[in-house]
């Protein structure tokens, strides 16, 4: 029987972790919010309140979008001119399609929001100096704020699933800290949806694991539902899946060996379920793209923008190993987690779950180093929840084996570690936030 004291008090860390992340977070609800991203996902989200999904690629983009401006607040308007305000300060080309590049469930989930919050236009505030009128965007606002605390939540969930209650609240503080997650929380971005719809995607993998010998596939329909849903917030989503199908490579690596077996590993229902799910879910969208760019002519249109504007032009000539340095820089406790990977090849190549993790953040780091012009910090952000189970699990068997040594001394370390990574942390993100900054210039300008 369930100890339901027991359970509260279990319960009672991540409580508390949430409670100190959101308090944390509540400044987005005062700040501007009037990046050129942030314009764009709202004059979206106005489109689709106006027009609906009816004639898809003509409506979902950003043509006849004007703005409505005091000295407060700013608001998207349509316009008479097909080239108005938000494509004029945009100044790229590809922006211009019909649909746009953008993915829609971002858009979506602010239309929604705004719809069961607010009564009045897209506001978002303009000013720079506070803002009493928090409420008039708290529709929008309200939207990266819960995704960031239901990310924090379920990467609890995904490493107290996968290890146990201590790496899961470890892996929550973290991502809570992290300085990427918590200015993109501060911002009308999608990132932190994508997040949450990643973090998901790989807990209904993991039951479907567990579940398949017993009949049930109904993890594996939702696992693919989950990923087609990320992939649909931004194109950084899709990196999970390559992830899964490694993860279930490696989980049948001596059936490979067998030539009578290799059908049954590439045709697991399973695996072939998660596929076509988040394919089906994609594909209306796909298509739309395709009609409008050209999906063979994406990576050229893209590259070719990467000198538009000096703000792109500057993230196309980061290094390729930005993002190698800058994610343990930033938040140096993730260096425990390189270690896991270090030491996982070394010693501990039987954990299936360990391995898992590995390909999620490596195929995301590789892919966005080695194929992606832009460097953007916040890309990396859907294999965060990874880094940071995997340092978690590193830091608590450290803990263990210090306290085993002197009773207490690895609480002791362990914390004073976290601290002082959360003062690293802090020092470089929280002027960013309070100055608005659409970039972390660090360690990479």
């Amino acid at each position: 029987m369930i100890d339901s004291k027991r359970l509260r008090f279990d319960f009672l860390p991540i409580v508390f972790v949430l409670i100190f992340a959101a308090f944390l977070r509540i400044p987005a609800f005062y700040l501007s919010h009037n990046n050129v991203d942030e314009d764009a996902y709202l004059s979206l989200a106005m489109k689709l309140d106006k027009y609906g999904l009816n004639d898809y690629a003509k409506n979902f983009n950003l043509h006849f979008i004007d703005f409505l401006d005091n000295e407060h607040f700013r608001a998207p308007v349509i316009g008479d001119r097909s080239i108005g305000d938000m494509l004029l300060r945009l100044k790229v080309n590809y922006e211009r399609g019909m649909p746009t590049h953008r993915p829609p469930v971002f858009s979506l989930l602010l239309m929604a929001s705004h719809r069961i919050f607010a009564s009045h236009g897209y506001y978002a505030s303009s000013s720079t100096e506070g803002n009493p009128y928090w409420h008039l965007q708290f529709y929008a606002t309200i939207i990266p704020f819960l995704f960031s605390l239901l990310s924090i939540f379920f990467t609890y969930i995904l490493g107290k699933m996968l290890f146990d209650e201590r790496v899961g609240l470890y892996a929550a503080l973290f991502l809570s800290l992290t300085p990427v997650e918590l200015l993109a929380a501060h911002k009308i971005w999608a990132e932190t949806a994508l997040v949450f719809f990643t973090i998901l995607t790989a807990i209904f993998y993991f039951l479907s694991v567990k579940s398949i010998r017993q009949g049930r596939i109904i993890y594996a329909l939702l696992c693919g539902i989950s990923a087609g849903i990320a992939f649909l917030t931004k194109f950084t989503g899709a990196f999970i899946v390559p992830a899964i199908m490694l993860h279930h490579l490696w989980l049948n690596r001596q059936k490979l060996k067998s030539a009578g077996s290799l059908f049954g590993v590439f045709f697991d229902v399973r695996i072939v379920l998660v596929i076509l799910t988040a394919v089906a879910i994609s594909f209306p969208w796909l298509c739309a793209l395709h009609k409008s760019f050209g999906l063979n002519n994406m990576p050229k249109i893209l590259t070719t923008a990467s000198s538009a504007t000096p703000w792109l032009a500057s993230l196309g000539q980061r290094p390729w190993y930005m993002y190698i340095i800058n994610t343990p820089c930033q938040f140096p406790i993730y260096f425990l987690g390189y270690a896991a990977i270090f030491v996982f090849f070394k010693k501990h190549r039987d954990d299936n779950r360990q391995f898992f993790l590995i390909a999620w953040f490596m195929l995301t780091l590789i892919f966005l180093s080695f194929f992606l012009w832009c460097k953007d910090d916040r890309y990396m952000l859907p294999a965060y929840p990874a880094i940071a189970i995997l340092s978690s699990l590193v830091l608590g068997r450290v803990e263990k084996v210090l306290n085993n040594k002197s009773h207490l001394s690895g609480y002791v370390i362990s914390s004073l570690l976290i601290i002082l990574t959360a003062v690293i942390a802090f020092d470089l993100v929280i002027p960013d936030i309070v100055m608005r900054k659409d970039l972390l210039l660090f360690a990479f300008l």
